[in-house]
């Protein structure tokens, strides 16, 4: 069994290859490979088929073409789309597709895909509508530089345009896996970069991750931010921060805070972890102060306008909530036992294994089912790995323990979240790639509960385990899709 002093820094030898030098074609290659991987999502996944993706377009190409942040208007109907947008949708059967595994877009019997010439011999056609979608709710923070790519293409057609912003989200998850690099520095300084390539690759290449790197959304921006975040945090669990280093991560919680609403949890856990690691280290009062203002002014840098705006449009400081607009005032505790405990396991298997790893296009293409079984098993396997790790004697317990707590408490916000738009529209929201913002803790829970069943000398091992786990996961996922849309 693998001991916790994995996790503890000690000196290093340059035999075991955990010198702190790292190669300088290890990250390029990572990347290389990553991106060849979102390149075949890229090209796989047909027009329109991620979850509202239409919607997000909409945004994007309202923002584009009017330079207005759209306005969600409850009392309108809402995701009327653009004329071009709209028969681009008629054209491929949107209405059709979605939800239905037997049902195939029009031109998915040939190997052109969405870049049908078919689709790209339609008239030219408006390209604005009112921008009353449901994604109109969201800041601007993906949607302004989506709306720059978007105008770079400006000239061609509405399918050059999506495949061009979608293709900004890319960039997203290639951060992410540098992010991924520095945080697994972090979790296993012993056993140098082969396990921090290992990790990256579990990452860079997790299913659910490829599909949101290549949609029209804020999802992947809001990921690479949280991942950008997880990782300064690493250094302010242990080190004072300097006041421009409080800044910057201010300005990361700002920007993610104008990209997703979720982003709220790192305004309260960023303070939060800051004033346990100043009691933890013993540090003076001035060492956690002056970063913690620089953290929040460069928050307010990007929110206050945001908060402006809202109050503007809708005379508070938040937009409405989308959905259905039927609350349903239930207590906690009821929502707790009905959407949690009652129905046991299987909400949370298909939320949090199924949802998680891969449930694509409009949630409606699965792997088999015995896939997500030993997904499960393997993530119940490291949860209790993890503690079991953290009670051996000399355990780094907040190396061994910090990414299963904050995993846990983003889990347990999120379903705060949900209960709370119950209560104001009647809607459930729950999505197992809501989970993603913390793709680095949940991913190091894994390996690290992993390595506590194994051998002390197999710990490198199993990091390259999980990488080709989820190399080989990724590859299947990819056939499925095309056996969804390609193959009759």
């Amino acid at each position: 069994m693998t001991t916790p002093s994995l996790t503890t820094p000690t000196t290093r030898t340059g035999r075991s290859g955990c010198d702190g030098f790292t190669p300088g074609w290890v990250i390029p290659l990572i990347l290389a490979l990553v991106l060849v991987k979102q390149l075949a999502w890229l090209a796989l996944v047909p027009l329109w088929q991620t979850p509202d993706e239409p919607a997000h377009f909409d945004y994007v190409q309202f923002l584009a073409e009017t330079g207005q942040i759209p306005t969600y208007m409850p009392a309108r109907p809402v995701n009327v789309a653009s004329p071009e947008v709209d028969l681009t949708a008629y054209e491929t059967r949107l209405g059709a597709v979605a939800f239905r595994p037997d049902v195939r877009q029009p031109f998915s019997g040939t190997d052109l895909g969405p870049g049908e010439e078919r689709l790209r011999r339609l008239p030219a056609l408006g390209r604005v509508s009112d921008g009353n979608s449901s994604a109109a709710v969201y800041g601007p923070g993906y949607y302004f530089p989506a709306s720059l790519v978007y105008r770079l293409f400006h000239d061609g057609t509405v399918i050059d345009r999506v495949f061009a912003v979608r293709a900004l989200s890319i960039a997203f998850v290639l951060i992410t896996v540098v992010a991924a690099f520095a945080f697994a520095g972090w979790m296993w300084p012993l056993l140098g970069w082969p396990v921090q390539a290992a990790f990256s690759l579990l990452v860079g290449f997790h299913p659910m991750f490829s599909m949101l790197g290549v949609s029209v959304n804020n999802d992947a921006a809001c990921i690479a931010i949280a991942s950008l975040v997880i990782v300064a945090l690493t250094r302010w669990a242990s080190h004072p921060m300097a006041v421009w280093q409080g800044a910057i991560l201010g300005l990361l919680v700002g920007l993610g805070l104008v990209t997703k609403p979720t982003m709220i949890f790192w305004a309260g856990a960023v303070p939060l972890i800051a004033s346990l690691a100043a009691i933890r280290q013993k540090w003076a009062f001035r060492q956690w102060l002056m970063p913690g203002l620089a953290f929040l002014a460069g928050m307010m840098l990007f929110w206050v306008p945001w908060l402006a705006v809202c109050h503007e449009k809708y005379g508070a400081l938040f937009p409405p909530l989308p959905g259905s607009q039927t609350p349903d005032p239930m207590s906690l505790p009821r929502y707790v036992w009905h959407y949690f405990l009652k129905p046991g396991t299987t909400r949370l298997h298909d939320m949090w294994v199924v949802s998680y790893w891969a449930n694509f296009g409009w949630l409606d293409t699965r792997l088999p089912g015995f896939i997500y079984d030993l997904l499960g098993i393997l993530g119940w396997g490291a949860g209790i790995g993890t503690l079991v790790a953290s009670r051996h004697p000399g355990a780094d317990r907040l190396r061994q323990l910090a990414p299963l707590a904050g995993s846990l408490l983003y889990l347990a916000f999120l379903y705060v979240i949900e209960w709370r738009m119950i209560r104001a529209t009647g809607s459930q929201v729950l999505q197992g790639r809501y989970w993603l913002p913390m793709v680095l803790p949940v991913s190091a829970v894994l390996v690290n509960g992993a390595m506590t069943w194994i051998p002390r000398d197999r710990a490198r091992a199993t990091a390259l385990a999980w990488a080709a786990l989820a190399i080989l996961l990724n590859l299947a996922c990819l056939v499925r899709l095309v056996e969804r849309y390609y193959v009759s």
